[in-house]
């Protein structure tokens, strides 16, 4: 039933509501043919199974149940997958259920009201962030938008040294990451350099080739400082630089960042290029993205069932990602 593609969708949203459900107290009940019928994804959520009668003793070794002779099962007879009990499936008539239903739904109206199911804010305005922060293990905190999971400032994670990538498709808002990750920093008293094309929107980036090196290369040759000094690079496979950013991360200074912005078709493009060493680190905001960006740093995202409405994203951090409302930047 779940072979075609929509099929898939509906199969994602069933196994994470199989994972995450019963942590806000709702579970689900399956019931197939086989064993196999409900995917492997769906099976590993299962943690109790009762067998009825199958066709083969080996489906039921499937699940590990053994020395089972299914002709041997009346109608309703099956096999507790958990303890091995053989159990015996009542027979309820319709006025039955009915009464167990009223039941459930009383006893149902006498406990505490279910939590209610928040949903992602169509925009976020980039003033209403925290600025950043870094705290006493020098992890600096970047706040960029709403997290999916908590419905709460979600905020990049960069340990010492520690670098992020920006991609999507054309005007999908790499620029506007940027901006609203510059105006953050800035908030939180941390040195900024901004290097970019003349396409780019944003303003104040630096784009000759000779200040973007001098200004590179006074950071690389600075001692190490207890604060952090973010790079944030616009149309990163483009910029003109000189080998100055390839000098900078291949420097590997704990009190540096870079963030680069560019089209995930055109990073994995780029050979022997000094963000594959940007990439290396894991983080990442991933605009709009299909499968192939999400390989830029390596990850797998669920099947998306929409396109991603403006602002939409997923935010990468240490391999892990959470869908997220990313900020608009303030004019």
């Amino acid at each position: 039933a779940y072979d075609s593609l929509a099929g898939m969708d509906t199969l994602d949203q069933i196994d994470r509501i199989a994972t995450d459900g019963p942590t806000v107290g709702i579970h689900l009940a399956f019931a197939a043919e086989h064993p196999s019928a409900v995917g492997h994804r769906v099976d590993r959520t299962i943690g109790h199974r009762v067998m009825l009668r199958l066709g083969d003793r080996s489906e039921y070794a499937a699940v590990g149940v053994r020395d089972v002779d299914p002709s041997l099962l009346l109608p309703g007879a099956g096999i507790d997958a958990r303890s091995g009990a053989r159990v015996q499936v009542a027979r309820a008539s319709i006025a039955d259920i009915d009464r167990l239903t009223r039941a459930s739904n009383e006893e149902r109206t006498q406990r505490e009201p279910a939590p209610g199911v928040g949903r992602l804010p169509d925009a976020v305005v980039a003033r209403h962030l925290a600025p950043s922060t870094l705290d006493d293990d020098a992890v600096l905190w970047l706040p960029l938008g709403i997290g999916d999971r908590s419905l709460a400032p979600l905020a990049m994670q960069l340990h010492a040294g520690d670098h992020a990538i920006v991609t999507g498709p054309t005007r999908c808002g790499k620029s506007n990451v940027l901006a609203v990750a510059r105006a953050s920093l800035f908030a939180g008293g941390l040195s900024v350099v901004s290097i970019g094309t003349h396409r780019s929107p944003l303003s104040g980036l630096l784009t000759r080739r000779d200040e973007i090196g001098r200004r590179i290369d006074t950071l690389v040759s600075a001692e190490t400082s207890a604060t952090r000094t973010v790079v944030l690079v616009d149309d990163a496979d483009a910029v003109d630089d000189g080998g100055a950013l390839e000098r900078l991360v291949a420097a590997r200074r704990p009190d540096v960042h870079v963030i680069a912005a560019a089209r995930g078709d055109r990073l994995r493009s780029l050979f022997r290029h000094w963000t594959n060493e940007v990439r290396r680190s894991g983080n990442a905001v991933l605009l709009r993205p299909d499968d192939s960006d999400a390989e830029v740093v390596g990850v797998r995202l669920p099947r998306a069932s929409a396109v991603l409405p403006p602002g939409r994203g997923w935010m990468v951090c240490d391999g892990l990602a959470e869908l997220c409302q990313l900020a608009k930047a303030t004019p």
